[in-house]
């Protein structure tokens, strides 16, 4: 018969590990999926996005017949040419980099940078069956106003976004067709096909180097790789 002592040792290491368990499960970084509809001047694409906790995102999109996969993936943002079948690989922003832990995901964030900008809720309406509220900026660039849904409040998930570009003449729709949590993604989504040749850059390389008009891969998402300006 085993003794009261040996009960009490294995209750504890049983307790213990079940702590242990939960707190793992509590660190494991959040998940997210959504997709868009985006209209403008140039045309109409659709984009999908995967974002795993602050540091990692992929979006996919195809542009004049190129798939084109931004990846960021901690300090290094690639911008990828499926179609091609080439990559850059680039060093991340000072500011990209302080931006990511002042968030909780890297997809979506219309709402939050429009109200650290000094946008105004200027409406509550429903939109796609969902109560949402808008925010307005207007400053010497244009207009930009952003529908986020009321409800979880803190996440200000975007519905939609429009932006109308007043040195371009140009309008700019983003709709929000669907937004998805609590997913499984290994952390091979977030980097590019090895079989891709990639060039390495510096983040001041890549700006030289850009503004000096060398061909490189498309950048999207620029803000992920500057920071919001």
């Amino acid at each position: 018969m085993m003794g009261a002592g040996w009960m009490r040792a294995w209750l504890a290491a049983g307790a213990a590990c079940a702590l242990a368990t939960g707190a793992a499960a509590q660190e494991q970084p959040r998940t997210w999926h959504a997709e868009t509809l985006s209209s403008s001047p140039q045309g109409v694409h659709v984009t999908q996005y995967w974002s795993k906790g602050v540091d990692k995102l992929r979006a996919e999109t195809v542009i004049a017949g190129h798939r084109l996969i931004t990846l960021v993936n901690g300090n290094l943002y690639f911008a990828v040419d499926a179609t091609a079948g080439q990559a850059v690989a680039i060093k991340r922003s000072k500011r990209a980099l302080a931006e990511d832990r002042t968030r909780s995901r890297l997809l979506g964030l219309e709402g939050f940078v429009i109200k650290a900008r000094g946008g105004e809720k200027v409406t509550s309406e429903p939109l796609a069956g969902r109560m949402c509220d808008v925010w307005r900026l207007t400053d010497a660039r244009g207009r930009r106003e952003v529908w986020v849904q009321q409800e979880p409040a803190k996440e200000m998930l975007p519905l939609r976004v429009e932006i109308y570009n007043r040195q371009a003449g140009a309008e700019i729709r983003t709709d929000y067709i669907q937004w998805a949590s609590g997913l499984e993604l290994p952390d091979r989504l977030f980097l590019p096909d090895p079989a891709f040749p990639i060039t390495n850059l510096e983040y001041d390389d890549y700006v030289k180097r850009s503004n000096a008009g060398e061909a490189l891969v498309p950048v999207l998402h620029a803000n992920l790789l500057h920071g919001d300006k």
